[in-house]
């Protein structure tokens, strides 16, 4: 019986082919937190970014500038309004680096 890695060491964040898994379909999430965190590789080392929780769930979404201001558009600047709000997450594309 084999054993998948990608389960043995499960991310801690919500990974875009996760989401990009769904294709014609969206997930109701609830809200719960931001926190700013370190993630990734890169040249953005260091570099704290939002990290999107949800009621329920394990794992953060990181926000880019545009899903970030997807939210701000309907719940306001300040994520401390956001808790216990909800949201569709979906798949989209997107440009990035021009």
């Amino acid at each position: 019986m084999g054993v998948k890695i990608s389960e043995a060491f499960p991310p801690k964040y919500v990974r875009a082919a996760e989401i990009a898994a769904l294709r014609d379909q969206s997930v109701e999430v609830v809200l719960d937190r931001v926190e700013m965190e370190v993630v990734g590789s890169g040249a953005d080392d260091g570099m704290p970014k939002p990290v999107l929780y949800f009621t329920g769930k394990s794992k953060g979404l990181v926000l880019n500038k545009i899903n970030a201001a997807a939210i701000v558009a309907i719940y306001g600047d300040d994520t401390a309004a956001w808790h216990g709000q909800p949201l569709l997450l979906f798949a989209s594309t997107t440009l990035y680096k021009g």
